[in-house]
């Protein structure tokens, strides 16, 4: 019986670490949604928008439209860096000592 109970424990254990992340980025998301949607009514907000152009798509967290410019919001549960120019197609993503490129949202969509 011990032994069945070590199973569940760890097999709870694997399936908490490895959905973390996603509860992490889910739940500070809906932080940053709730804060924002206190902005007054001159302002336009938009959630979770998908952007599809040309074989590639993403997804954009936030969008908040006003009179004062248009501001793009990528909300992450965790301290990361990214770095790029807001001419470049490629941006370059620093988490936990990795580095990775992904294509900007703005780069596919300026080529149409």
């Amino acid at each position: 019986m011990e032994f069945v109970g070590f199973i569940l424990f760890f097999t709870l254990a694997i399936f908490i670490r490895l959905k973390m992340p996603m509860w992490k980025g889910k739940y500070s998301e809906k932080l940053v949604r709730d804060k924002i949607s206190e902005l007054p009514g001159e302002y336009f907000v938009f959630n979770d928008l998908l952007f599809k152009n040309n074989g590639y798509s993403t997804q954009i967290d936030h969008v908040v439209v006003s009179p004062y410019g248009v501001f793009v919001i990528e909300t992450k549960g965790y301290k990361e860096w990214i770095l790029g120019g807001e001419n470049s197609e490629y941006w370059t993503q620093t988490i936990y000592r990795s580095r990775y490129q992904f294509i900007i949202p703005s780069s596919k969509m300026r080529d149409t």
